[in-house]
């Protein structure tokens, strides 16, 4: 069973409080990040407010605290996994 809420009912995922304090937050951090915003816009060509939603959304702004350590993870994905050269690549680049 997936547990990822955003395979779950879009109503939860998109309840009008956790939307609200998206928004708000990245008002907030809209001015205090606009030069890096706009460098990541005109490399990638993602537009700032994509990246604030995104990161709002997915992390509350950095609140949110994985489980694990993501070098643990990729380690052992890279030993253990079916994907171990992909996974190796993303180890050895989280590293760099």
């Amino acid at each position: 069973k997936q547990h990822q809420a955003e395979f779950g009912s879009p109503g939860a995922y998109f309840a009008e409080k956790t939307v609200r304090a998206v928004t708000s937050g990245g008002r907030t951090r809209e001015a205090a990040n606009a030069r890096t915003l706009a460098a990541i816009e005109k490399r990638y060509g993602v537009p700032g407010e994509i990246l604030l939603a995104i990161w709002g959304r997915e992390t509350g702004f950095g609140a949110a605290k994985m489980p694990y350590d993501a070098f643990e993870v990729l380690g052992t994905k890279a030993f253990m996994s079916t994907k171990k050269d992909f996974f190796r690549t993303e180890l050895l680049a989280a590293l760099e």
